[in-house]
């Protein structure tokens, strides 16, 4: 009799039978994060070392056509960075474009090779850190599970500048 429910059960609940995969679950969460059009205010808060902290203001825009992700990021504030602006486009069968205005030098730079591993705006974050199709090409393993969370350790391609990222 427990064997006929517990039968019964994976096929009402099919998560039962089957335990998710690492590459399941990155999937879902994927989805879950999936924005096709969005505008969003963003405050970013800079700590350094002896506790000193800076903020900058931006508004970031993105739009999906198709499979191809447009991101458009404006600075407003503060006044030493108002203006700057980093357009993204991530091509899911290409080589991601990243291009930087910088009003004061009234400049644009194509963010590539090398300078893609440099930081984001003064943060930790490197424009690598920004990339989305680039996560895909990674391995995930599932570390463990409980209830209310998974770790799951990701090798990214031999391009990255990390050996392992690992998520909960």
């Amino acid at each position: 009799m427990r064997a006929l429910l517990a039968l019964v059960l994976a096929f009402l609940n099919p998560t039962v039978a089957l335990a998710e995969t690492a590459e399941d679950i990155i999937d879902r969460a994927r989805d879950a994060q999936r924005v096709n059009n969005g505008i969003q205010q963003i405050q970013m808060v800079l700590v350094s070392k002896n506790g000193n902290t800076r903020e900058r203001t931006f508004e970031m825009r993105v739009r999906k056509d198709g499979d191809v992700v447009r991101t458009y990021v404006r600075f407003s504030e503060p006044s030493d960075v108002a203006g700057t602006q980093l357009i993204m486009v991530d091509n899911p069968d290409t080589i991601d474009e990243q291009v930087l205005y910088l009003p004061a030098l009234k400049r644009t730079n194509r963010i590539a090779g090398r300078a893609r591993k440099g930081s984001f705006m003064g943060s930790d974050f490197a424009y690598e850190d920004l990339e989305i199709s680039d996560a895909a090409s990674a391995t995930h393993a599932l570390v463990s599970e409980t209830d209310a969370v998974w770790v799951i350790d990701s090798t990214p391609g031999a391009d990255s500048s990390y050996g392992r990222i690992r998520s909960h």
